[in-house]
């Protein structure tokens, strides 16, 4: 049986070999970068792909996102093609829409809809909805991703409900490529990957773009506790 070199190195009186210092701004200026980059865009519009594994379930999702400054959003959860997870395991189709005054939450799969107000002081980024580190929480810095001749760096912290976010960052643009969320729940290992695959800043998006009208037959109800959490309500 061979001896792991980190254990035959110690045995004899080493030292195992430090990982490599990485250079450059500390996590917490990374996420901040990335995190102003968006703030500041006057509008965005953007398509990502979410795909879901749960256990040995796994769904794929895509996400459309049209956002106006400084209190508009358009953001659109639709199933991906291909098979299907099991339904008490599905991620609803959805639509969040901020008109400036309100927020109008739709579940499309379930049929039902909610409002909430904006708050007149809303923490404006499109990417609100997505999975976030808070830049005053304690954040690592993973090893750089190489992709196509550019670097990505790797930001991750850990979540309070348990697991990980992680996110990989262009290095010159700031601009966020991937958002990584793992967690394991009842001994159940669930990974979700958010990834960019087309986004445009600062073109014209039309204020009609941000304009709701539930569907008919939808449902409208309450919103749940903790709605209006993400925007400070």
């Amino acid at each position: 049986m061979s001896v792991p070199l980190i254990v035959l190195a110690l045995a004899l009186g080493g030292q195992a070999p430090a990982p490599p210092q990485q250079t450059g701004p500390s996590p917490q200026e990374i996420l901040k970068q990335a995190l102003d980059t968006y703030s500041a865009a006057k509008t965005y519009q953007a398509t990502w792909s979410y795909t879901l594994t749960r256990g040995s379930a796994k769904q794929g999702m895509e996400i459309e996102i049209k956002a106006k400054a400084p209190a508009r959003v358009l953001f659109k959860v639709s199933a991906a093609k291909g098979p299907k997870p099991p339904a008490d395991r599905a991620v609803p189709e959805m639509l969040v829409v901020l008109d400036g005054k309100t927020a109008w939450y739709q579940n499309t799969t379930e049929k039902v809809y909610f409002k909430l107000d904006l708050p007149k002081e809303l923490k404006y980024t499109p990417l609100m909805f997505f999975p976030q580190i808070e830049a005053s929480s304690p954040v690592r810095r993973g090893a750089d991703v190489q992709v196509d001749g550019k670097t990505y760096l790797l930001v991750e912290a850990d979540r309070a409900q348990g697991g990980t976010t992680r996110m990989e960052i262009e290095a010159i643009s700031h601009r966020i490529s991937r958002i990584v969320v793992s967690s394991v729940v009842a001994f159940v290992a669930s990974v979700s990957s958010i990834v960019v695959r087309q986004e445009t800043f600062d073109a014209e998006v039309p204020d009609k773009t941000f304009t709701y009208k539930p569907p008919r037959g939808f449902k409208e109800i309450q919103p749940p506790p903790g709605a209006g959490a993400i925007f400070g309500t």
